[in-house]
């Protein structure tokens, strides 16, 4: 008697928290994206994997927090859905105009070290991938011969 009164204490629980799960989501009835300037509504829609008549939970939206900030277009991301109507604000990273190069004048030994850099001109700067790109370049001189740069 005692088994079966547990068993059902079980299930009940695990019913109620089956349909808590399904009552904490939402259905997406519009999408407002705010601070975007060089990158297109439709581009950050398209990371965030998120449309309209989507129905989305907390897990949902940390995922597309996630797509968005792997995308190293931006520096900063918020989501918010309140009410049906989800609001993405993005602060956008800047873009790098131009490398140079100081102290090396030999034209074969800067493509040699351009290469393989992760950050390129024309591409959104983000400070891990800095500092990834100088480790790069110190390493590439290394290999090269120029153990002092």
């Amino acid at each position: 008697m005692l088994k079966k009164i547990t068993k059902s204490l079980y299930f009940t629980i695990l019913l109620y928290f089956l349909f808590l799960k399904s009552a904490s989501t939402e259905i997406v009835k519009s999408i407002e994206i705010l601070g975007n300037e060089r990158i297109a509504d439709e581009t950050i829609l398209m990371f965030s994997k998120i449309k309209i008549g989507s129905d989305l939970d907390k897990n949902d939206i940390n995922n597309s927090l996630k797509f968005l900030y792997e995308s190293n277009f931006f520096e900063n991301v918020s989501i918010n859905l309140i009410q049906n109507n989800l609001t993405i604000l993005v602060k956008e990273n800047p873009i790098i105009e131009n490398i140079t190069f100081e102290g090396i004048k030999s034209n074969t030994l800067k493509e040699k070290i351009l290469e393989d850099l992760n950050l390129k001109a024309r591409s959104s700067y983000n400070e891990i991938l800095l500092k990834e790109t100088k480790s790069q370049i110190v390493s590439s001189l290394r290999n090269l011969g120029y153990y002092f740069a």
